[in-house]
């Protein structure tokens, strides 16, 4: 397959123009529509400032990669990268990682703002978002902190990387719940409301997969990473439905994003900008309260009485048995002091959100003795799986197929778990859930340092 404008070897097919295009026409083509995008939805002028909402992603990173190369200080232009914190873990650090080292590298200024500063995270609002998604209020919350950062910028503008495929589904979703007010409001915006930073979409033409490819093709670093809570999100039906249509037509994409633009002049005249107003918290408002700190207040109230009626986030206790509670050499590590055993059995009963682990032990060894008072500490569950894959790969404690066969045996039977998990030793768990079996098994069950997992209070 040959470039139809220079007879390279192509790298795509762009079914909806009928085009095969190399690395290089594939970048040019994008760039000049992203271009063309831009000098449509903004007037800059030199000394002004732009804030890019950058998450790490690929439509965020071309966003921003785009933005840097058009304006720049040649421009007299200054560019500004924000990014939120969601807080949720093991998936926005590494993306903050790659953001801050491309604006390193590119002399883009760098700013990072959190969803603890709002005292709350992700991973404590989702369990207890109830009947609503918990796309609903990270959105919320990134769009007050973004907004509140590009006001303290003094940016002129704020981009984000919203591409076809989003405003397609954004759309059609609108369409769908009878929300025609907030059809209207979608970017590009026009009017520029007091307290709101205006926002434009650089990418709003270029399709989801251009921008994959685009990443790709430019070598730059991005995140590939999926965020916990995608598949609740209520945008992946319409996402399904969009895609279908292009695949069966392809530019149906295309048609969906022009019709939206021819009505768009038809909404502003009939919808236009509601007189907004100033929240205690400093954020413009329609009405007295803005929806921010309303479903702040929703989801702290929801993590106090979450807490309050589970009491502290203690789950587990793993305790050291009366044949554990001999002198340990200063020596022994936590793999030689706990079963490998009791590790897969804590990773399968207690794989739930937002989750720390308490481990709790009557003798700890001391450098001075070998012997220590007892002592309690917590460790997120994330911590505590890692460590024990470290301790699993260096100190060759390995789980035997029937290790792993019991402990699903007891997350299918977690009704009996308050009763087995009192047991001192393989043997006794096994003979709890497989009597006839006890014998056979009888072998394999004892634990080698003798670990007891107590099950603290109910929690599957």
């Amino acid at each position: 397959m040959r470039c139809d404008l220079c007879r390279s070897e192509a790298v795509t097919f762009v079914r909806y123009n009928g085009t095969h295009l190399c690395p290089e026409h594939f970048m040019r083509y994008v760039d000049k529509r992203v271009k063309r995008e831009i000098r449509k939805q903004i007037r800059v002028y030199s000394g002004d400032r732009i804030a890019v909402a950058v998450s790490g992603g690929k439509d965020s990173m071309v966003a921003l990669r785009m933005i840097a190369s058009v304006f720049g200080p040649r421009n007299g232009v200054e560019v500004h990268a924000i990014t939120i914190d969601e807080g949720i873990e093991g998936y926005r650090p590494p993306s903050v990682d790659i953001v801050r080292r491309y604006c390193e590298e590119s002399g883009v200024e760098f700013h990072l703002r959190s969803f603890s500063e709002l005292g709350v995270s992700m991973d404590e609002i989702a369990p207890v978002s109830g009947s609503s998604s918990p796309c609903t209020y990270c959105g919320v919350f990134r769009r007050r902190l973004m907004n509140d950062e590009a006001r303290k910028i003094g940016a002129r503008y704020l981009a984000t990387g919203h591409n076809l495929d989003d405003m397609d589904q954004s759309a059609m979703m609108n369409f769908v719940r009878g929300d025609v007010e907030r059809l209207a409001r979608l970017g590009p915006h026009e009017k520029v409301q007091p307290g709101l930073v205006p926002r434009f979409l650089p990418l709003r033409t270029i399709p989801e997969k251009e921008t994959l490819l685009y990443a790709i093709v430019s070598g730059m670093e991005y995140w590939d990473g999926e965020c916990s809570y995608w598949k609740e999100a209520l945008r992946n039906q319409y996402r399904d439905i969009v895609d279908e249509l292009e695949d069966r037509s392809p530019g149906s994409k295309f048609s969906i994003l022009s019709s939206y633009d021819a009505l768009r002049p038809m909404l502003y005249r009939e919808l236009p900008p509601s007189n907004l107003t100033l929240c205690s918290c400093g954020e413009p408002t329609v009405g007295s309260r803005c929806k921010s700190c309303e479903l702040l207040e929703e989801a702290r109230s929801r993590i106090a009485a979450r807490r309050g009626s589970r009491g502290p986030q203690t789950f587990f206790h793993l305790a050291p048995s009366a044949e554990s509670s001999r002198r340990i050499p200063a020596s022994a590590s936590l793999s030689r002091i706990m079963s490998a055993k009791a590790y897969i059995l804590f990773f399968l009963i207690s794989a739930r959100r937002s989750m720390r682990i308490v481990i709790t032990a009557s003798r700890v060894p001391s450098s001075a003795d070998g012997l220590g008072s007892g002592m309690m500490f917590s460790i997120p569950l994330s911590s505590f799986i890692s460590l024990m894959c470290l301790s699993a790969a260096f100190l060759d404690s390995f789980f035997s197929p029937m290790d792993l066969l019991v402990a699903l045996a007891i997350w299918n039977k977690t009704s009996m778990a308050a009763r087995v998990l009192k047991s001192s030793s393989m043997a006794s768990l096994n003979a709890c859930l497989y009597p006839s079996m006890a014998s056979q098994q009888s072998s394999a069950s004892a634990s080698p340092s003798g670990a007891v997992l107590a099950y603290a209070r109910r929690s599957v």
